[in-house]
């Protein structure tokens, strides 16, 4: 599938799944990767631009892997869960930098209530931050849980 014309032409490419497998847009070119249960589990560019994923045996996303163009390191978050849906994200070395909140009893991932976003300080690598320190967000959502 392409639209547009020259160096604004974009272009996709799909598996036979229907995944989206390869992304062409100003000369640029993103390939996607995918296991064998159709999960994105890569991304990568033409100048060195990463992302790797990997899942729980439930197909929830416990980790991210991104690196940058040029060699400039990789950043690492896991992501937490629990009966309710996604409580938590962390860094590479495992300090907390947002936590989620659910309505108890509610179906799986529907019910967000609030989000906290982890001070300044714990991006930093200040181990002893908590939720007491967080930035909290407030989540408002329709009948299917989207906010």
């Amino acid at each position: 599938m392409q639209w547009g014309t020259g160096a604004e032409q974009t272009r996709l490419r799909y598996n036979a799944n229907g995944n989206l497998q390869q992304q062409s847009y100003a000369g640029q070119t993103r390939t996607h990767r995918y296991d064998a249960t159709d999960r994105l589990v890569g991304i990568g560019d033409e100048q060195g631009s990463s992302a790797r994923y990997a899942y729980d045996p439930l197909g929830r996303r416990i980790r991210k892997t991104v690196g940058t163009a040029g060699g400039g390191g990789e950043v690492t978050t896991w992501y937490v869960y629990s009966d309710e849906g996604l409580i938590a994200e962390l860094d590479g070395q495992g300090v907390l930098k947002r936590s989620y909140g659910w309505v108890p009893d509610a179906m799986w991932g529907t019910a967000p209530l609030w989000q906290a976003e982890a001070s300044t300080g714990a991006r930093a690598g200040n181990q002893s931050a908590t939720l007491a320190t967080a930035d909290y967000h407030y989540l408002h959502t329709d009948h299917l849980g989207t906010p």
